[in-house]
């Protein structure tokens, strides 16, 4: 959010597509917050703002890492279904009203269960299970050089 507060909220349309999603409550973008504040996730934000803080790393005379001072609102309220907010969005093709084929497609639909699949699964588990899968292969292809692999030419 630090590349936020160089302009306005109008000039960062990151900014604001993050600010719909989370007032449509995507799946995806809800679970990209730490602390979703909204407990019941079948109701979700109705309304936004977003205020400007500067931070201050504190002293050690102080409590806590940083303190931090209000400096202006950011952007006013917004509710869900502001007309200014969609017509943006929809102005720089962040939203569209017609499905992308990627997204219905096989590659789409393949990423889509993979996310599912890998949801709970912090990186390093990731890329040592997939580290050790690389190693077994690669030993399985040294023992039985001439054994077939359905997928390799």
């Amino acid at each position: 959010m630090h590349l936020a507060s160089e302009g306005t909220y109008q000039q960062n349309p990151f900014f604001l597509s993050l600010v719909y999603h989370l007032m449509e409550n995507t799946t995806e973008v809800v679970e990209l917050i730490h602390s979703y504040p909204f407990k019941n996730r079948s109701e979700p934000m109705k309304f936004a703002r977003a205020k400007l803080y500067m931070y201050h790393f504190t002293n050690k005379t102080e409590r806590g890492w940083w303190k931090r001072d209000y400096q202006e609102e950011y952007m006013p309220v917004f509710n869900k279904g502001n007309q200014a907010l969609l017509d943006y969005l929809t102005e720089r093709r962040i939203i569209t009203k017609k499905k992308s084929k990627f997204i219905n497609g096989p590659l789409g639909i393949y990423l889509r269960r993979w996310h599912r699949l890998t949801k709970g699964l912090d990186a390093f588990s990731f890329l040592f299970t997939f580290a050790i899968f690389l190693i077994v292969k690669a030993i399985h292809q040294w023992f039985y050089p001439h054994h077939f692999h359905p997928f390799n030419d």
